[in-house]
């Protein structure tokens, strides 16, 4: 049990009230003043105690660490991991966001002001800021399970409260569009494997050059964001053989093949490119191309279940999320019930 003691006494006019702590054999102590009762003043101090001597049964530990403290000792942990110099930059730059908390206790830091800061942000520059609030969850996680100096972590990632205006069926003269444009060999040969196969962006940059056969392709890894190869978040139902183009496969054989320096792992892909922002003339994104894929596969008449299964997603999220109607497709249901009325008529 931790050792503390309340106390009050008498500070320009008003009551400070008092709670100390041992920790590690040092007292410690928190005060707040301006309390113009001595009952107001020890119900704080009785709740604050209280606080402390759950978060020590919980195994936190008191600090009055500040977060850029948390923040230095964090990269330099992830350096001691062997992570890429390129990773750890992006980590470093992403979290600078929160200068403005640097020289805050972390302790002190609340998911009110850590909401309303990000939501501040969105609202000045129109951006979603997801990665930043992903890295400060990673970095608030990094204080609670590593160092144990907060007891829970305030950090929430925001959801993104703009209307889907995405054309989310990307037709043949889009895609040939898109492809068109100037852009690497390497991020032409993800859209059009995207468009195959319509895995997800991190796992098309995540195939490697043992995954490929002759018309098929193995999904069973992603390219992270910082650029490492990691398993697929649903082994059980992520990992899947996807048939291609025999020209995609010989495209991507030549690629690699043609590479100065082949990579250890046999990574087609060196690292993750941003392909995104070749959708924007058309309306769509990347991420459209899936939402095709899975709409073709339901055209060509495969069983939605195994469709499902193609795609690397449950039947349900298969069905409410990915399939939609397509002008092509629905023209020829049009013609078909036209069909059947004129038969009936007769």
């Amino acid at each position: 049990m931790l050792e503390s003691k309340i106390s009050t006494r008498e500070k320009d006019g008003k009551i400070q009230a008092i709670v100390s702590f041992k920790v590690n054999g040092q007292w410690k102590q928190k005060t707040k003043q301006g309390f113009t009762t001595e009952k107001d003043a020890r119900q704080w101090a009785a709740d604050t105690e209280f606080t402390l001597q759950k978060e020590n049964r919980a195994g936190v530990v008191y600090s009055d660490m500040t977060l850029g403290e948390v923040r230095a000792m964090f990269l330099d942990f992830k350096k001691m991991e062997g992570k890429a110099p390129a990773t750890t930059a992006v980590y470093e730059q992403t979290t600078a966001l929160l200068e403005p908390f640097f020289l805050k206790p972390i302790r002190t830091i609340t998911e009110y002001e850590l909401t309303a800061f990000f939501l501040k942000k969105r609202a000045q520059t129109g951006a979603s800021y997801h990665e930043h609030q992903r890295m400060a969850r990673v970095l608030f996680s990094f204080a609670l399970n590593a160092l144990q100096v907060i007891p829970r972590n305030p950090v929430k990632v925001l959801k993104s409260t703009n209307a889907d205006s995405r054309k989310k069926y990307v037709d043949s003269a889009d895609l040939a569009a898109i492809l068109s444009q100037k852009m690497t060999e390497a991020a032409r040969l993800a859209i059009r494997l995207i468009a195959e196969t319509g895995c997800r962006t991190g796992e098309a940059f995540g195939i490697t050059i043992q995954d490929l056969r002759s018309g098929e392709v193995t999904i069973n890894k992603q390219m992270s964001n910082w650029h490492t190869l990691a398993p697929l978040k649903n082994k059980e139902k992520g990992i899947r053989i996807c048939p291609i183009s025999d020209r995609l496969y010989s495209d991507l054989i030549a690629f690699y093949n043609a590479k100065s320096e082949q990579a250890l792992d046999g990574r087609i892909f060196e690292n993750r490119i941003n392909i995104n922002r070749y959708f924007k003339s058309t309306g769509t994104s990347v991420h459209c191309l899936r939402h095709t894929h899975a709409t073709d596969l339901v055209a060509m008449g495969i069983n939605p279940v195994e469709a499902a299964s193609l795609i690397g997603d449950t039947y349900q999220t298969f069905a409410n999320t990915y399939v939609h109607s397509n002008n092509a497709e629905r023209e020829k249901a049009v013609a078909a019930i036209r069909k059947m009325k004129l038969q009936n008529a007769n």
